[in-house]
């Protein structure tokens, strides 16, 4: 009977000390956004060839887009493919709808925030993650090195990528009130001045 007791407690120590260590490492990376948070960039979770609009595209179109991609966002881009900004359902709503103007007498440029708020493939997913903080965005337009749009990056990706913990803070600060969601051709003006390190602000071409 002894022997069987020394026996288990023998073959059972190895595997109680690798659980505690599994425990350990797994409270670590959760204190910490998680491996896959500091480690991956924007380039491993972004939507490649997204749907994008000019500013003369009718509004109705730029909607249809967003049901067709199951997205809430499209960026407008001028003949280059260079975002100069965006256009959200919520946009839609706050700047026609709600002010009695009909959305389908208009266009992308009557209702898109500016200036936007981009980030490069090679962003982290940190940094992506403060960018949206900051701005108070859900998505950003990913551009290459030349300034044309070659991806999307939303909330969600962020989501799958990162401890509940980051991704809970990240849609706490997006979803604080913003004083600008209802001005016309303004998201922040925080935007205009940032000079953060891996994001970028793209201003609109002049009209």
């Amino acid at each position: 009977m002894m022997r069987a007791n020394w026996r288990t407690m023998l073959f059972g120590a190895p595997l109680l000390l690798a659980g505690s260590a599994y425990f350990r490492s797994s409270r670590a990376n959760a204190k910490g956004g998680g491996m896959s948070l500091m480690g991956g960039r924007v380039r491993d979770i972004m939507t490649t060839d997204p749907a994008h609009c000019a500013p003369e595209t009718p509004l109705r179109t730029v909607a249809e887009k967003m049901v067709q991609c199951d997205c809430g966002e499209i960026p407008v881009c001028d003949q280059s493919r260079k975002p100069i900004g965006v256009v959200t359902d919520r946009d839609i709503v706050c700047r026609l709808v709600a002010k009695g103007r009909n959305p389908l007498d208009a266009v992308a440029r009557d209702a898109m925030s500016q200036p936007v708020v981009c980030c490069t493939p090679d962003t982290s997913i940190s940094e992506c993650a403060r960018l949206m903080e900051q701005h108070q965005v859900r998505r950003l337009p990913v551009v290459d090195a030349n300034g044309a749009l070659c991806g999307m990056v939303a909330q969600g990706d962020l989501a799958r990528r990162s401890s509940s913990r980051t991704a809970a803070k990240v849609v706490e600060r997006v979803s604080e009130p913003n004083v600008f969601a209802s001005s016309v051709g303004e998201r922040s003006r925080g935007a205009q001045t940032s000079g953060a390190a891996g994001g970028r602000t793209t201003n609109p071409s002049p009209s």
